[in-house]
């Protein structure tokens, strides 16, 4: 299915493992997914383990499917995704 999505600016989740004492790091990115008139507008977050997988904040077409994951909770899958505005940020200008 194709629709709208609006993602967000990333947050970054730090953690130790309790039992290895490893150093962990995820980003948590939310986004709005509007799927047309008559369909409530999908909020959640992604949750990506690399920096790399992280989409610049914006509004994005995307091709998607709904999966189940091993808990039966609903997780979206992106297919395929297109950048139609991306957030404008002012730069810092030194002066």
């Amino acid at each position: 299915m194709k629709a709208l999505c609006r993602v967000y600016a990333p947050e970054v989740i730090e953690w130790t493992k309790k039992d290895t004492g490893e150093f962990k790091r995820m980003w948590k990115q939310g986004y709005d997914l509007d799927q047309g008139s008559g369909v409530r507008t999908l909020q959640a977050e992604f949750m990506h383990m690399q920096e790399s997988d992280v989409w610049p904040s914006g509004d994005y077409e995307v091709d998607f499917f709904l999966e189940k994951d091993r808990k039966g909770f609903l997780v979206l899958k992106v297919a395929s995704k297109r950048l139609v505005k991306p957030d404008a940020r002012p730069q810092a200008v030194a002066g």
